[in-house]
């Protein structure tokens, strides 16, 4: 592995070919592979620009899909039906309350634009 930091105007176009390509085969992360060639943490777009100017235009850098089976495991038991169901009801009843404050909020400001002859409400077009 390389211990310096590398310029990325110090490759050679075949070097260039074989990272992307390498890449492309996604056994490693990018940030491996670059890490690997150029000792640097980030390549700050430096490899998409060399797929764009080596015509790699169709290909696409593979993500590392996540395993479930690599997640931790949760220790907590799992809410039985019931339990969902209240909590949905109970969720269901916070939403209705938001929705009847917002109304009556919403109301309260067309009736003291009204009776104070004031702007409140914030115009679409102000930023």
């Amino acid at each position: 592995m390389i211990t310096q930091t590398r310029a990325a105007s110090s490759f050679s176009e075949s070097e260039k070919r074989a990272i992307i390509e390498e890449i492309l085969k996604g056994a490693r992360t990018k940030g491996e592979i670059w890490r690997h060639y150029a000792g640097a943490q980030n390549d700050h777009g430096q490899i998409l620009r060399w797929m764009r100017q080596l015509g790699y235009r169709g290909k696409t850098i593979p993500s590392r899909p996540v395993s479930l089976l690599s997640m931790p495991a949760s220790n907590q038991p799992q809410p039985s039906v019931e339990e969902l169901q209240r909590r949905i009801k109970q969720l269901e009843q916070q939403l209705l309350d938001s929705q009847l404050k917002e109304e009556a909020y919403r109301r309260m400001i067309d009736i003291a634009e009204k009776e104070l002859k004031v702007s409140i409400k914030k115009k679409p077009a102000t930023k």
